[in-house]
């Protein structure tokens, strides 16, 4: 059996799945608490020893661990220079992570892995090429070309989130720049903007949730995402054209509420491209879990 983590900026998520990937268990665990890498390596453990009690089963019987983390991971997964939403740097997350379980450890950028999970698994399977986009509470992305996760030279591509598409009066994002995607689009934003325009006690959830029951003020809130997603995703096409781009994570979830409107600004933006489909833009079939199997299809083919 093998044991899988997403690491987001509020939660831990993770899966222990059989030999055919099923997910056959679950855990989720606060991130809010974890201020150095002992506390990351503390939580994983408590999340590990969750699943674990959940089929009573021990450690031994796990072949292995992933994990998918927020940020630039190297191809080798040994040094992790900056888990951005957490505030910690230069973590070694894999060496010490084998150190306490004594079986093989799989890191990898979150996003590149839920690519692999919609590419092999899910709603990008049969393409060549296909952008994965994890909308939480950052903005992530996955890039696949000729069948194969696109690093570049420095494990920078797919960094949609930190694309600039708010010159002016932007706000400063965690990455330090401003007007960056992930401060418009992600949960983060939607919930910023939400407070701003329905009340102070609202989440991106209660946002997606109002704008589905045709409240006004929520629909613009999803809307203002929507366009400037929408936009990040003309330059992406521009450069590269994708088969498919695939919108998952949390605020995915909100599904039909958000594809519309992304759609229809994004067509706005290829009206140059007469044989552009915004048809090819499309929701994930596994939501917060594709990098979870990502992450599972890693493992069995790096053993």
């Amino acid at each position: 059996m093998y044991i899988t983590f997403d690491l987001g900026g509020t939660t831990l998520k993770g899966g222990i799945s059989n030999y055919k990937g099923e997910i056959v268990e679950r855990t989720v665990v606060s991130t809010v608490d974890i201020h150095n890498e002992s506390d990351l390596i503390d939580t994983i453990n408590i999340a590990t020893e969750n699943l674990l009690r959940k089929i009573n089963i021990s450690i031994n019987f796990i072949k292995g661990i992933g994990l998918g983390i927020p940020g630039y991971v190297p191809e080798d997964g040994e040094r992790i220079p900056k888990i951005v939403n957490l505030g910690l740097e230069n973590v070694f997350l894999k060496k010490h992570l084998k150190e306490v379980f004594k079986i093989p450890v799989k890191i990898e950028n979150d996003a590149n892995a839920a690519a692999l999970g919609e590419f092999h698994f899910g709603a990008a399977k049969e393409t060549k090429d296909a952008l994965i986009i994890t909308l939480g509470t950052g903005v992530g992305g996955g890039v696949i070309i000729n069948e194969r996760v696109h690093r570049g030279v420095s494990g920078l591509s797919g960094e949609i989130g930190h694309i600039t598409v708010k010159l002016k009066s932007g706000r400063q994002c965690n990455c330090g720049k401003t007007g960056c995607l992930e401060t418009e689009s992600s949960g983060t934003a939607i919930e910023y903007y939400g407070k701003q325009k329905l009340n102070s006690n609202v989440t991106a959830k209660d946002v997606i949730e109002r704008a589905k029951k045709g409240e006004e003020e929520a629909e613009k809130v999803i809307d203002n995402s929507a366009y400037y997603l929408g936009y990040a995703l003309s330059t992406m096409f521009h450069v590269l054209e994708f088969e498919k781009v695939v919108l998952g994570g949390g605020v995915a979830r909100g599904g039909y509420t958000l594809l519309p409107p992304v759609r229809k600004w994004l067509n706005l933006f290829m009206q140059n491209s007469t044989d552009f489909s915004e048809e090819r833009v499309v929701l994930s079939e596994f939501g917060n879990d594709a990098a979870l199997y990502g992450l599972y299809y890693q493992i069995i083919n790096d053993s």
